[in-house]
């Protein structure tokens, strides 16, 4: 028979994951500016461990991306909070032995780099994806913006230059 006190903590780690991740998930729909999701995630892997919060990452970013919609999108939207909570997890179980706060704030600091850089890389994706999927404004735009900074008025290279936009041409039948 399993010990009482062992399925006792157990449950007691079930229950703070799924408390963490609801307060991830609400944190993460909260309208602002910053994320401030991660302090749910950066809890839960101080707190419980690298697992637990690879668990409560990948679930809140999951229902987080319900909110939008599923598509291949949420995969790649997913990938940075994946990152998040591998290095937040692995920087916690390595200063689990001794919690200072000087050896805590590296780890911290590191996952919310890392969290920015992967949202950047994905931001640059799908920049590139709309760029070519949807080329037929932005070369409106391009067109419009050339001959605007060719104006005479403003000091450039191109001033009294004809600039020449050469656009494709696209059959809209």
């Amino acid at each position: 028979m399993k010990n009482p006190v062992f399925a006792r903590a157990k449950i007691y780690r079930i229950a703070l994951d799924a408390m963490l991740l609801a307060i991830f998930v609400v944190l993460s729909l909260v309208p602002s500016e910053l994320s401030w999701a991660s302090l749910a995630a950066l809890l839960c892997a101080f707190l419980v461990g690298p697992v637990d919060a690879l668990v409560v990452v990948l679930c809140g970013s999951f229902v987080e991306q319900m909110t939008y919609g599923l598509s291949f999108a949420s995969v790649i939207w997913m990938l940075p909070w994946l990152v998040f909570g591998l290095v937040a997890g692995l920087g916690a179980y390595l200063v689990r032995r001794n919690p200072k706060p000087w050896k805590m704030i590296p780890v911290i600091v590191l996952s919310e780099l890392l969290l920015n850089v992967a949202n950047t890389l994905a931001l640059l994706y799908f920049g590139y994806a709309v760029i070519d999927f949807q080329a037929g404004p932005l070369v409106v735009i391009g067109a419009f913006l050339a001959r605007h900074l060719a104006n005479k008025d403003r000091f450039n290279i191109n001033r009294d230059k004809n600039i020449n936009v050469v656009t494709p041409e696209f059959d809209h039948t």
